[in-house]
Order: C-alpha cells, then structure tokens, then sequence
C-alpha cells in the first residue's frame, strides 16, 4: 500500500517518484525543487524560501490525504510513513527525529523535542503552520489508536497552539482538537479533565450555532462542577440541536460543518459521564449524539455504529455495577474510582434481578446493531469491528455464555492481533480478556464435576 501511494502521490504532483531507504520507506525531498530541510536558524521571512515552502506545503498536503486514508483503513503502518514523510516536506527531518526519539523511549517526547517543536511552528507562515497542525493532529490520533495517549497529548498541545494564533481560540478547529484531548484524558482516567475541555468545545460549538449566548451565560455553563444535567446546559444543548436539525445536511467544503463536529463532544462527555455512573445523563447525551449522527449520515454510516458501540458498553457498565460484578477490562472506557452513588444502589434485590434482565437486552442489541454496521462498511477485518465483537463478548459473559462469550472474544483477538500488531494494549486487552473466560469456564467444569 506504501509503495502504491507513494507512485500515485509523486504522479499526481508532477513528481518523478519517491526514493526509499532500506527499509522501504520514503525519503526527502520526494519532488524537484523542494528544499530537503528547513532548520531552527532558517529565517522564514526570506521570500524565495518562503515561495519554496508554499510549493512544499501543497506536496505535503497531498501525502496527508494519503496518510488519512490509510489511518482510517486501519494501515498504521503505512499511515505513520507516509506522515513522517508529509512533515518531512515541510520541515526537514528533524521532527520526525523528535518524534522517533520519543517512540524509542516509550514515554513521552522530551521537554526539549517539545520546545523545538514550538518554536519551529512558531515562525511558520500560517498557511504552512496549519498544514503542519494537520499532520502532527493526524499523528497524535495514530499514537493514541496505538495506546500512546501521552504522546499524542503532547502533539495536540503544540496543535492547538497554532490554531489558537491562527483561527482563534473559539474556532471549531480549537474545539475538534479538545475533543481528542479530551478522549486522551479518558484513556487515562482523567475524568475530570476530559469533562472541562468537552464542555469548553460544546460551549464554542454552541456559540456559533447560538451566537446570542452572553458571556456571563458562558462563564456559568463552563465552570467546574456545573454540569450538563442542570437546565440551563440542556437548555442551551436542545436549542443548538434543534438548530441544527433544521438547517438541513451539512455541506462539507471548507471549515468542518457545526453539524458534524457537534456530536463528537456529546458522545465524548457522555463516554466521560458513563465512566462517572452517571448513567442517565450519559444516556440522554449519547440519544442526542446518536439522533443528530443518523441525521446527517445515515442510519448505516459508521460513525452510527460508534454511538451503537458506547451506548452498549454504557448498559453493560450499568448492569455490572448494579450487580456488584467486577468491570471487565476495556481498553477505553474504565471505571472511574470517584463513581458518585446512584439511584440503583436504592432499589431492592428483585428490581435490580429485573433492571438488570432489561440492561443486557439493551447492551446486546446496541452492539449487535454496530457489528453489522462496521463489518458491512468496514468489512471483516477493522480494529473497530474488533471493539464491538469485544463488547458483544461482554455481554454474553455476563449472561453467562461463556462459550459465546469465548467465541466472540477469539474473532477480536485475530483481527486485533493482525491489525494492530501483538504488542499493542488492544491486542493484549483481549488476550486477557480471553484468559479469563478460560478460567472461568475451567472452574464452572470443576464445579460440575
């Protein structure tokens, strides 16, 4: 895949095809005329370089568009070249060092790597700095597929840096870029923090759907501890989806529409909610998340299946805990230490049999609904048809189907294991994951015997 993007990218710039290192991947400067490198003491107001950058920031965008569609068919492999290779078009080779650097450490990139990038970005022309903030966003969401959220938080920092310089800190840009910040803080249990900055993107997504918002209606709506289940945040969430469900299908040119972004921080806080226990409020978030997707997409589209996806781990999650069953291990979503007493905890032991009956039924169906989807639209072998069969698996094992629950488990691990690679966290996830049914189906024999 590599090699045949790689032709088609150099054919449609004009470009007489990229050189390879002995690994296979491309190297820079890909077409004529574009400067190798640009380095720290490069004085990018020079107008021939700055003529020259241009040049490189119209080649590096197409190998980004290569890039994404590789990262969104699952190719991380090829998807990483070719982003080191877009940012090499821009800059050189030195932030693909940084970031190999920080790979190499397993931790995150250093301060220094970190201060290099900044001041780099900094005395980019802005046209080229947001063709740079696309690239290095693009990287940090394939680090955090590869379970490497401290370095992609990182990334997203010094991306939204320059979108603050460049568009404002109230443009959907800034927004888009919290809301992966946010799920980085889900990764890592950051609950708190992923509900500030997903109400911070709400509120400037509202703002420019509802631009009679005051400031003091902000202010009030951001601070900490106001949360979404108070009236005023509803208030201002139904009117915004009203207008929007109104408006018609969004266009896509230009600037991402209010319509399609929206809803990823409504399914992002309502992830958060869910890890919380506030599982009514993550409901009525994720119905709002999933009325606005099948508006716009289609009842078919994946980013359904996402919703589908959530709302049955979010059922599941509910039904564990209502009865007093230890959470199975999720590679996303875990159970926040901090979870708030419920109304559940109230009821008596018949309506918690009965609540819970109901509660699998609906986990199942949920995640019925996104297995058909993603392996109709993404076929048999994507790492998200891989995330709905484990969730499908949890449902089982927790209706006592183990040998179902097994079965399920061992399709996730396969695509898992070919996609992702074995030493992924996703991969290993699931291993345990099948480690422990296998347990528990040894001892259920035991008992029997």
């Amino acid at each position: 895949a590599a090699a045949a993007a790689a032709a088609a990218a150099a054919a449609a710039a004009g470009g007489g095809g990229a050189a390879a290192n002995s690994a296979g991947r491309p190297t820079s400067p890909v077409f004529a005329g574009v400067p190798q490198t640009h380095k720290h003491g490069t004085d990018f107001s020079d107008p021939d370089l700055a003529m020259q950058i241009g040049t490189a920031a119209a080649k590096s965008g197409l190998v980004l568009a290569i890039s994404q569609a590789l990262h969104e068919w699952a190719c991380y492999s090829d998807a990483r070249v070719f982003y080191e290779w877009s940012l090499g078009l821009l800059l050189g080779n030195e932030p693909a060092a940084a970031l190999q650097a920080a790979e190499n450490s397993a931790t995150s990139i250093s301060s220094l790597a970190e201060e290099s990038l900044a001041k780099l970005f900094a005395k980019l022309p802005d046209d080229t700095a947001l063709v740079a903030a696309d690239i290095l966003k693009g990287m940090a969401l394939l680090y955090t597929h590869q379970s490497k959220s401290l370095i992609a938080q990182k990334l997203l920092q010094t991306v939204i840096t320059v979108l603050e310089r460049v568009r404002g800190k109230d443009s959907i840009e800034v927004s888009l870029v919290l809301d992966d910040m946010a799920w980085n803080d889900i990764v890592a249990r950051k609950v708190l923090s992923a509900v500030q900055r997903l109400k911070r993107a709400l509120l400037i997504k509202i703002g420019h759907v509802l631009p009679d918002h005051s400031a003091e209606t902000i202010a009030r709506l951001s601070a900490e501890g106001f949360e979404l289940d108070q009236p005023e945040w509803q208030a201002a969430l139904d009117r915004a989806i009203d207008v929007m469900i109104n408006s018609g299908k969004p266009q896509y040119k230009g600037l991402a529409p209010i319509s399609s972004t929206l809803p990823i921080s409504i399914n992002r806080i309502a992830v958060a909610y869910g890890n919380w226990s506030r599982f009514a409020l993550a409901e009525t978030l994720f119905t709002h998340s999933l009325h606005l997707r099948e508006r716009f997409y289609g009842a078919g589209h994946p980013i359904v299946a996402l919703v589908w996806g959530d709302l049955g781990v979010l059922h599941t999650r509910r039904h564990q805990q209502l009865m007093s069953k230890e959470m199975m291990e999720d590679v996303y979503i875990y159970k926040d230490a901090t979870s708030p007493k419920t109304a559940d905890d109230d009821l008596s032991p018949d309506e918690k049999t009965a609540l819970a009956d109901k509660l699998l039924i609906k986990a199942r169906e949920a995640h019925e609904k996104a297995v058909q989807i993603r392996r109709d639209m993404l076929g048999p072998h994507h790492p998200f048809l891989a995330t709905s069969l484990s969730g499908l698996a949890d449902v089982y094992f927790c209706s006592g189907d183990f040998a179902k629950a097994k079965a399920l488990c061992e399709q996730s691990h396969n695509i898992r294991h070919c996609a992702l690679g074995p030493e992924n966290q996703q991969t290993k996830a699931v291993k345990r994951r099948l480690q422990m049914i296998a347990d528990v189906m040894a001892k259920k024999g035991d008992e029997k015997k």
